[in-house]
């Protein structure tokens, strides 16, 4: 039986103090970028997936004040 996704911690994600744009470049290597709004750290990712061109999407993490990072799914809306 497939494992049920785990619940997206919208609390946390709600108060980032920033969000993190990555992809994954290979061998350990990855390219970031740190944004203050979540949709301008979407744009990158997207633009990331384009330019590296490596069959991966770019990834969003928004960063707690704590420093945690939360992995962001496309299908957030931020207030949802």
């Amino acid at each position: 039986m497939p494992r049920k996704p785990d619940p997206i911690d919208t609390a946390t994600i709600a108060r980032a103090v920033r969000f993190d744009a990555t992809i994954f470049l290979g061998t350990g290597r990855y390219h970031t970028a740190g944004f203050e709004k979540l949709e301008d750290a979407r744009d990158a990712a997207r633009q990331f997936g384009e330019v590296v061109r490596n069959g991966r999407k770019g990834m969003v993490y928004a960063v707690s004040p704590e420093g945690r990072s939360i992995f962001v799914p496309a299908d957030y809306r931020c207030g949802a």
